[in-house]
């Protein structure tokens, strides 16, 4: 396995797809809060969480980042932190992006990437038990 940081540009290509899917998700959440403000009621967004009455692994993931947005990195870790600690790493990476016009590459083997993908699901397994112990 190997970290390495590579010279670049400072705004990062996104497709205008994900740019239009994340611009949509946030106006539907924008929505829902102030309809859940205005009407006192509160609001699921969650397919999941309406069908089962159980948490998905992300549930909590947006009021965790209003949370955070609105300074309080505590409550925002404790709605969901494996969303928490994905965050702070985007974060960091686009803050390496925008003020070295850096951005890292991390080279693995075949063996190597499925231990990565089985850590990454076992700990979505975890997140996804703190989720539905706090009923989240």
């Amino acid at each position: 396995m190997k970290l390495t940081f590579q010279r670049g540009s400072r705004l990062p290509h996104w497709p205008w797809w994900s740019v239009l899917v994340v611009g949509a998700w946030g106006g539907l959440v924008a929505t829902a809060a102030w309809l859940s403000r205005a009407w006192n009621v509160h609001a699921t967004l969650c397919p999941f969480k309406r069908l089962t009455h159980l948490p998905c692994p992300t549930c909590g993931g947006t009021r965790g980042t209003m949370a955070i947005l609105g300074g309080d990195p505590v409550q925002g870790f404790l709605y969901n932190p494996f969303l928490f600690a994905v965050l702070a790493a985007v974060a960091t990476s686009l803050l390496l992006r925008l003020i070295f016009a850096r951005s890292f590459r991390l080279q693995t083997s075949r063996r190597e990437r499925k231990i990565l993908w089985l850590i990454f699901l076992v700990l979505i397994g975890l997140n996804w038990a703190y989720l539905i112990h706090r009923g989240i």
